[in-house]
């Protein structure tokens, strides 16, 4: 049975469970609705609760926690403010259970980075991306957060698993993590994963690898040269991949991913599907003389009925990774071409393209920058438009890097 008394602090770090038996003291010197009860285990644990009942009559007990971490004092203040919820029409107990029940139920990390991918990355992100954010979320957000409650992730914690990726050297990589994360909150939130008004915890961070300076490499024609002279005698697929991107200004991911159904052998055209872009359109790529002998040679030597470039890894259907062919070309071409990227052959098209004096909307159109469609204006956007001057602008480009490869001068392309 309990015991009434009017606690004191002295009185309350002194008590002991009396004859080994659980002891429950009411405090006397509470002043509210409800009861203020000091329990002493066995073996000595002291526990603060509330009790009160709620209309229908019931006794509820409410745990508030444990002397000495909680001081009678603010024991008393924190049974006040319980009595207050219960005169509200509150049931303070009730309100716990749920709040466990909503806390167990809550989504975890691996749920939503899953969610994101399927939802989200897959919908709107090209191949390379979408493999990007799988690394990223399975080597840095899963290891750290793969159980943990989504709505009690907080910034103090982006900002420790961002500064523990930079602090291993890798600070490009810290500022992609971050970018992402901001992307899968955002997603969590437009989906209702997280409620509307909660705060991204990223905002507000800054990015932790500082501030990148863009890319800007572009080969000068005699590094072309040495570069094309390299190629010649360079291994396949990677020759072949590397020529394709001279010749034709894409990306290594679309070219790398080609099939034989994207080529329209009749039209000349290598038409890329909307998923493969960045820009999400579908890209028709006129194809030059020279590009197209290249097509025909791989076409003899096919082992791949789908695929330009299969991959020779079992679960792989193309080739993906061009980094250990990269490593190769580079030791062969020496130490002036350290620095150098699959990336700049793009840029060092796109460069020449200008120099030719093509327009700048024909570039862009070659390139598939979406800002060019709306360069042209007064009428519907037609996918067909410009191809002619960007069948003109490649194979000037075509017959300009023959030149700067042999040395001889460039054949004078005539076009309709």
């Amino acid at each position: 049975m309990s015991k009434v008394y009017h606690l004191t602090d002295p009185w309350v770090r002194a008590a002991k469970a009396s004859s080994g038996k659980l002891q429950e003291v009411i405090d006397a010197g509470f002043e509210a609705q409800g009861s203020l009860m000091l329990r002493i285990s066995p073996k000595g644990l002291k526990t603060w609760t509330f009790i009160y009942r709620i209309p229908a009559g019931l006794q509820r007990w409410y745990r508030i926690g444990h002397y000495p971490n909680l001081s009678l004092g603010k024991a008393r203040e924190a049974a006040r403010k319980l009595s207050g919820r219960v005169v509200n029409g509150e049931d303070p107990a009730e309100d716990r259970l749920k709040q466990k029940t909503a806390a167990r139920n809550a989504m975890r990390f691996r749920e939503l980075a899953s969610l994101y991918l399927r939802d989200h990355a897959k919908l709107h992100k090209v191949l390379s991306s979408q493999h990007g954010d799988r690394r990223i979320i399975e080597n840095d957000l899963l290891p750290a957060w793969a159980d943990r409650d989504i709505r009690l992730i907080t910034s103090a914690e982006v900002v420790k698993l961002l500064d523990g990726i930079v602090a291993r050297g890798s600070r490009v990589m810290a500022n992609r993590t971050r970018a992402l994360l901001s992307t899968v909150f955002s997603f969590a939130r437009n989906k209702r994963y997280l409620p509307v008004e909660s705060v991204n915890p990223c905002q507000g961070v800054p990015l932790p690898g500082g501030k990148e300076k863009s890319r800007e490499r572009v080969l000068s024609r005699k590094e072309i040269a040495t570069l094309w002279k390299a190629l010649e005698g360079f291994e396949e697929p990677f020759s072949s991949i590397y020529r394709l991107m001279l010749w034709t200004g894409q990306r290594s991911g679309e070219i790398k991913a080609m099939r034989w159904r994207e080529i329209d052998w009749e039209d000349k055209l290598w038409i890329i599907p909307g998923t493969k872009m960045k820009n999400r359109e579908e890209h028709r790529v006129p194809l030059s003389r020279a590009a197209l002998e290249c097509l025909n040679n791989l076409k003899k030597e096919a082992t791949s009925a789908d695929w330009v470039f299969p991959s020779r890894i079992q679960d792989a259907p193309h080739i993906k990774n061009l980094a250990p062919g990269m490593k190769r070309l580079k030791k062969s071409l020496g130490s002036s071409f350290d620095h150098f990227t699959a990336h700049d052959l793009r840029r060092t098209v796109a460069t020449e393209l200008s120099r030719l004096k093509i327009d700048r909307v024909v570039i862009a159109k070659v390139m598939a920058h979406r800002w060019a469609d709306r360069e042209i204006t007064g009428r519907v956007y037609d996918r067909w438009d410009k191809l002619p001057e960007m069948r003109e602008a490649l194979e000037r480009w075509a017959s300009k890097l023959e030149q700067i490869a042999t040395g001889e001068p460039a054949r004078i392309v005539k076009m309709r």
